[in-house]
């Protein structure tokens, strides 16, 4: 299993692979752009497996018949088990493609930070806001299966977005406040993501 992670301090995601003959087992660190690279290479051919060979100081990809060398960072990833969300008050379930459609909508009324705010309600209703005196207002209620205290909190709609990508069918939030990260999980894939909720926004 190959086990893939990464931060910017607002979010966290983790996401785990199944691999094939796979031998040894190491942590590294990979710069971005050498993901970037093999993103791009991935989005232009679909090779039945990629591999990768870790060395000393270095990692390997071959993606097709291409290879992409790369150093690694010197360093350990941060520890990250803490800020994983265990204490679960709300659990929110919701169809994947009618929120990314509503946070696309969403986002035209959204001023220089982003700003989201979500109101779920015990009656299986999340509401959907965002204004901006530019704009105006928006105002979207989806269906959802709540279970759980009632809770509203306001998120960066890119980092949601970008959570949703890649995933299918109802996504689960689950959160113990409207302060504490929250976490995105689906039955397609075996990870998730966290997410920092936006403090001293009204």
């Amino acid at each position: 299993k190959t086990t893939l992670a990464a931060t910017d301090s607002f979010r966290l995601t983790e996401e785990s692979i199944e691999g094939k003959e796979v031998s040894g087992s190491v942590t590294v660190l990979v710069p971005l752009h050498t993901i970037h690279d093999c993103i791009t290479l991935l989005s232009l051919t679909t090779p039945e497996d990629v591999a990768i060979i870790v060395g000393e100081g270095s990692i390997e990809f071959t993606i097709g018949k291409t290879r992409i060398l790369s150093r690694l960072l010197e360093g350990k990833f941060p520890p990250y088990s803490d800020i994983v969300p265990k204490n679960t008050l709300t659990t929110i379930s919701v169809d994947c493609d009618t929120l990314k459609e509503v946070l696309k909508q969403a986002k035209v009324f959204t001023g220089k930070l982003s700003d989201v705010h979500f109101r779920v309600q015990e009656n299986g209703e999340m509401c959907v806001e965002a204004k901006t005196p530019d704009v105006g207002e928006y105002n979207n209620v989806l269906k959802a299966n709540v279970k759980g205290n009632p809770i509203a909190i306001v998120l960066n709609w890119k980092y949601i977005y970008d959570a949703l990508q890649g995933r299918s069918g109802d996504v689960l939030f689950s959160c113990a406040s409207s302060q504490d990260p929250i976490k995105i999980t689906s039955a397609d894939i075996n990870g998730f993501h966290v997410i920092m909720p936006m403090r001293g926004v009204v």
